[in-house]
């Protein structure tokens, strides 16, 4: 596991076993050899020679080494416990005393180490509030547990007597708590610092070396007298620093003056009670420094979370394809994305904190659908708008988003104008078909009223029939021969018709016809399936070939429409068929097309439906005809529906 880790830096390691490793032990020694020298350090000036130190930062050392490298740690406090009862120092209670403090001490604050990591679930950086209070409070009660341990076994040993017990579990407690809050912190909050270069520079800056020089004056005036009130100036350089800096520049403070503050006692041997009094002031200016920092520190936190969170909701909407506002409690806007700037057509300084309206001017915004926005420019954009309402941090926020839907009402327009178009291009096709038709069966009639007036002409010449029947005669012959040249004129008008032929892929054309028998499919619960390859391009008439795919898909929706819960399905297919020809099918899987239809299916005016006219499919195969292909039935013999099937010219073909 990583032993001491922070910001994605890696100190060192601690092994899961028992295993020694050179890394775990030159760790443990290391640990050994600091254990060692901060018991010496702090052994100065015992309490009544009762060997309570001024302050014991050993349990702090050992717990930060539990919560940042785990209990697999445990053997390595044993060890240092029981070396520091063979340290020589002042004021030693005894070996017996000392080696059941030692083992008393790692069992203690390994339970700690175990309550704040595993049952409180302490962050070992002390991140928060909460965590830096449980710590102090764990702090105390291992402190107490410890004091009384160690003071019990003294009276055992008869080294204190009965009414003093108080006092001296009180002198223990007070160390203890000093040596924690001021140690432990600092290794666990502290321990990058050397990692991150700005933090040490920061030392050296102007207003560290003033604050020094205030710490400074302020030991000055308390040693050598006696402490008291002269010791609460202390508070403001701490206040100024946790604000500041907060946790980190506050633990930082507390070990130097701590360290001040043991070595004007070792050398101005100041008495035992004044002593207690200055660690009374210490402690209460460590847990003031640690919660004051803690808050400062998580307010800084939440701060920089509400930046990093404003920063990633920016990027979100940002990368929404709609205008996207944040709008608050009272209508003003907090926040827009890039695509709500340009849609306004108005800079985003210019945008926040102004309410909507005065922005974008939107009828009926609580509702959704489609509006008209009026920018602030004058200017219109048909939009399509949607609002709803989040909490986001306490407060209720509407989220307008608003999609610009000029393409899509340019494109419903072009479909528009299309459908009109082919629909005036089918309308004109069967005019003309139907003329062309006409000019057909009118041909002989026409000829046999010149033929049947020229005999009258002649029988009743040499009679005497009044000059204005004969006038009446020979107009109606004219009328009648006039009536056969129109007639003649149009057969070889139709005949004769041109093609603007151009380019086009069969995907786009089989495409765009779909898309105009959409709604037309949907509402006859028809489906379509295409198999065109990407690849195919035709020289056509797009429009003419357009109307005869029309014709024959709606042909097929006809014939699917006495299908009763069967699939009504339409197969589309494109192939090259060959000498610089594709050929398009349109299948269905209707009742398919009898015998006797079959021989006058493309003949004019022949339809199997009540009110058909039987044009479209002898018009389709005109427009094929005139695009150089052909149309065909081309269902095969003893299968269902029908299928027909026509070539065109392939393009470079």
């Amino acid at each position: 596991m990583q032993l001491f880790h922070r910001d994605g830096i890696v100190v060192g390691t601690a092994a899961p076993s028992l295993t020694l490793s050179p890394q775990r032990l030159s760790i443990g020694l290391l640990y050994l050899t600091a254990y060692l020298a901060v018991d010496w350090l702090a052994g100065f000036h015992p309490h009544e020679m009762l060997g309570i130190p001024p302050w014991n930062p050993r349990p702090a050392i050992a717990l930060a080494l539990l919560l940042l490298g785990g209990f697999s740690w445990m053997p390595w406090l044993v060890a240092g416990a029981l070396a520091t009862v063979l340290l020589p120092k002042t004021g030693t209670a005894g070996a017996v005393p000392g080696c059941l403090t030692a083992l008393t001490e790692a069992c203690i604050y390994s339970g700690a180490a175990w309550l704040l990591k595993r049952r409180l679930r302490v962050d070992p950086d002390l991140g928060g509030f909460d965590d830096v209070f449980r710590f102090i409070g764990v702090i105390a009660a291992a402190a107490a547990l410890m004091a009384m341990t160690y003071v019990f076994a003294l009276w055992m040993s008869a080294q204190v007597p009965a009414g003093q017990l108080p006092a001296a579990v009180f002198h223990y407690w007070v160390a203890d708590m000093v040596g924690g809050l001021v140690m432990g912190p600092f290794l666990l909050v502290n321990r990058q610092t050397l990692h991150h270069p700005e933090r040490l520079k920061a030392l050296l800056s102007w207003e560290c070396l003033a604050l020094a020089a205030f710490v400074g004056g302020i030991l000055y005036i308390i040693f050598p007298r006696t402490v008291g009130s002269r010791f609460y100036p202390m508070f403001i350089p701490l206040v100024w620093i946790a604000a500041r800096y907060g946790l980190s520049g506050a633990a930082s403070v507390l070990l130097p003056i701590q360290a001040a503050f043991a070595g004007c006692i070792a050398i101005l041997d100041l008495a035992p009670n004044q002593i207690v009094k200055l660690q009374i002031l210490m402690l209460s200016l460590a847990a003031t420094g640690l919660l004051l920092g803690a808050v400062i520190s998580e307010r800084e936190r939440a701060r920089r979370s509400v930046i990093q969170g404003q920063a990633r909701l920016k990027a979100i909407i940002d990368m929404a394809p709609d205008g996207m506002a944040l709008v608050d409690e009272e209508g003003r806007i907090e926040m827009i994305n890039r695509q709500f700037e340009a849609l306004s057509a108005t800079p985003a300084t210019a945008i926040l904190g102004r309410p909507l309206e005065s922005v974008l001017s939107l009828p009926a915004l609580a509702g959704d659908g489609e509006r008209t926005l009026h920018r602030t420019d004058g200017t219109q954009v048909p939009v399509e708008t949607s609002t709803s309402t989040i909490e986001i941090g306490e407060r209720l926020t509407q989220v307008v988003a608003v999609r610009d839907i000029s393409a899509r009402r340019r494109a419903a327009v072009r479909l528009g104008q299309r459908r009109a178009e082919l629909e005036s291009a089918s309308r004109s096709n069967l005019t003309e078909e139907l003329a062309a038709a006409l000019a057909h069966e009118l041909n002989q009639p026409l000829a046999a009223v010149i033929t049947y007036t020229g005999a009258c002409q002649r029988t009743l010449a040499g009679t005497d029939i009044p000059p204005r029947a004969r006038e009446q005669l020979s107009k109606a012959a004219a009328q009648a021969e006039r009536a056969g040249h129109v007639l003649r004129r149009l057969r070889e008008f139709f005949r004769n018709a041109t093609v603007e032929a151009e380019t086009v892929a069969v995907t786009d054309l089989i495409g765009e016809v779909l898309l105009l028998l959409a709604d037309e499919a949907a509402r006859r619960e028809a489906e379509f399936d295409l198999s065109v390859p990407p690849e195919l391009t035709a020289r056509i008439d797009r429009l003419q070939v357009e109307q005869v795919l029309i014709n024959l898909l709606r042909n097929s929706m006809d014939a699917m429409d006495a299908l009763d819960d069967e699939d009504r399905r339409v197969r589309i297919t494109a192939q090259p068929a060959g000498d610089g020809m594709i050929a398009i099918s349109v299948a269905d899987n209707g009742p398919g097309i009898s015998q006797e239809v079959t021989e006058d299916l493309f003949r004019p005016f022949a339809t199997t439906r009540r009110n058909g006219m039987g044009l479209g499919l002898s018009i389709s195969r005109s427009l094929i005809q005139a695009n150089g292909g052909r149309l065909w039935l081309a269902t095969p013999q003893d299968t269902r529906g029908a299928t027909l099937t026509f070539t065109v010219p392939a393009a470079g073909a």
